[in-house]
């Protein structure tokens, strides 16, 4: 039975009405959608519900069945209210929903009637991507869910959550603050973050309009060219790289190189970012050697000071496939090379980039290039970024009172800190930040982990692990791993695919937080996690298969 004022049943009465339908959609994060199919906005309990034309709904049933509602809402993601990246974000999972009927005349003298209250269901991208649908599960919705404890070998805890108790989300530390043995907190060790990413060279992936080349002597646009060099495109897709076309390279003689120098202040990046210590470069080229070696092909990225001097050199390899053991590419004739230079020294004004091709002999050679890129990664002063915990934790050793000072946690993983009467050790954190280098599509990309190397060792460290978007187009949306490619060498480079497209392709600077991988089994628990004694699993409870046979033999 619902419960209504006597002037809206009088009003119900009559021979005419005059009703609309309020929705109001509260998401977790605390932003408050208000909707009516009215003509006209109408204000209600001081709120005000937008009469865009934003939804239709069906007949909203009720039955005393423990089934979901059958409500559906249509929303038009053109009408502002709804963007499709928060709905294929996440953002409106779980979202309330208030679903009632009021007098537009006088909504607040008449009062509401309630139709429904619930939360969002599924929510479905419609095909032409011009809105959604969602079903509306009706309170009774929970007492219809599965509460049973279903046996299994692999683990049935989350990472991280109430279950498995391994430290995922810490709270900072607090000052005179009592802590007891066990408990994980986490303190700033930095104040700096990620300020982002530049991409220095003009037409980096060297490609050319079909059917154009260029004369020996000269290059693409930005590119200088010494000895008899010049670039020609060649068909597209070729050697099975539909997102690159690469470039030919034909040189006359020996050590033939094309190359440019950028300013970074024309790049944006102030004087007192470069001398703090706190920029690094990433160089990465993507290239086609010939396999019996004998067209070497080299890179050399050199920084410069304002009268052109090099005061740092990041990579000099006239042969870059025999000295740097490069990442074949998915099996192809093409080899991919990362480097990171940390801490660009004091004094850096500019950088050089250039591509080298060189023979054994006088005759012609040859190779193909897919590009060749340079970025400068520029670290700030940011206190509420993630860079400033340095991918740390601490964990409680000793159980006591923290003093009313910090003391020195800027301290090697594995250093146990006296703070008043407690004592912390530091660990490794989880999840630490990372910073998107290069974006392939939706599900692809590249990107560069901070203060991390365990990945290093541990080349499946985060494969099922998660991603989590801080910043960019993404932020907000969390999406697990599907797999992760260590770089090699000391880079902490990773290309990452994920098991579901996100709403937008990442792009050069996106920030985001890699949460390391587990796969459920008991092994990883003990061996990775050091947690068995959480271990949610029965892998040695015997299946049915044991019982059957043992009832067989018998």
């Amino acid at each position: 039975m619902k419960t209504i004022s006597s002037a809206m049943r009088e009003h119900l009465d009559g021979t005419t009405t005059q009703l609309c339908t309020c929705w109001k959609i509260s998401r977790t994060d605390g932003e408050v959608f208000y909707l009516t199919d009215n003509s006209t906005d109408i204000v209600f309990d001081g709120d005000t519900y937008n009469a865009k034309d934003t939804y239709d709904r069906t007949a909203i049933a009720n039955d005393i069945e423990l089934t979901p509602d059958n409500v559906e809402m249509f929303a038009v993601l053109n009408s502002g209210l709804f963007s499709r990246s928060d709905l294929e974000n996440g953002k409106f999972d779980y979202a309330a929903v208030e679903v009632f009927v009021v007098n537009y005349t006088d909504p607040d003298g008449f009062g509401p009637i309630k139709l429904k209250a619930g939360w969002l269901g599924q929510i479905k991208p419609l095909s032409k991507g011009t809105g959604f649908t969602t079903d509306l599960l009706g309170l009774a919705d929970k007492l219809s869910a599965s509460i049973e404890t279903i046996l299994s070998p692999e683990c049935r805890a989350d990472l991280g959550d109430s279950k498995c108790k391994v430290a995922i989300l810490i709270d900072e530390i607090e000052r005179e603050t009592d802590y007891t043995v066990g408990q994980s907190v986490r303190t700033r060790t930095r104040t700096l973050g990620v300020r982002g990413v530049h991409e220095l060279l003009v037409n980096g992936d060297l490609s050319l309009s079909i059917g154009d080349s260029y004369s020996l002597g000269q290059g693409p646009e930005g590119w200088n060219s010494v000895g008899g060099l010049r670039v020609v495109r060649i068909s597209e897709g070729y050697k099975g790289l539909p997102d690159y076309v690469p470039a030919y390279m034909e040189s006359t003689f020996n050590s033939n190189q094309t190359s440019q120098t950028r300013d970074l202040a024309v790049e944006g990046i102030t004087t007192d970012d470069l001398d703090g210590g706190e920029c690094w470069l990433y160089f990465s080229c993507f290239f086609c050697p010939r396999a019996d070696g004998a067209e070497p092909m080299g890179a050399r990225v050199e920084i410069l000071d304002e009268e052109d001097d090099v005061v740092a050199t990041v990579i000099d390899e006239t042969n870059i496939a025999a000295n740097l053991a490069p990442t074949e590419w998915d099996g192809s004739y093409f080899f991919r090379v990362a480097v990171v230079y940390k801490g660009i020294p004091s004094g850096a004004r500019k950088v050089r980039t250039a591509i080298i091709q060189g023979d054994t002999g006088p005759a012609t050679v040859d190779g193909e290039w897919a590009f060749a890129e340079t970025k400068i990664i520029g670290l700030t002063e940011d206190l509420s970024s993630e860079l400033d915990f340095d991918g740390k934790y601490l964990l409680c050793t000793q159980g006591g009172t923290t003093a009313s000072s910090s003391p020195d946690y800027d301290q090697p993983v594995g250093t146990e800190i006296t703070d008043g009467s407690a004592k912390f050790m530091i660990m490794s954190a989880w999840r630490v930040p990372a910073i998107v280098l290069q974006g392939t599509d939706r599900a692809n990309f590249r990107a560069i982990v901070i203060g991390d190397t365990r990945g290093r060792s541990n080349t499946t460290w985060y494969n099922s692990g998660i991603v989590e978007w801080t910043e960019g187009a993404n932020k907000g949306r969390a999406t697990e791993m599907k797999d992760v490619d260590y770089e090699g060498g000391e880079n902490d480079v990773y290309d990452i695919e994920l098991w579901l497209p996100q709403s937008e392709i990442p792009v050069i600077g996106d920030f985001l937080m890699l949460q390391a991988g587990c796969d459920q089994r008991r092994e990883t628990c003990r061996d990775k996690f050091n947690n068995v004694i959480n271990f949610r699993g029965e892998p040695d409870l015997p299946g049915d298969d044991a019982i059957e046979s043992y009832y067989a033999q018998q």
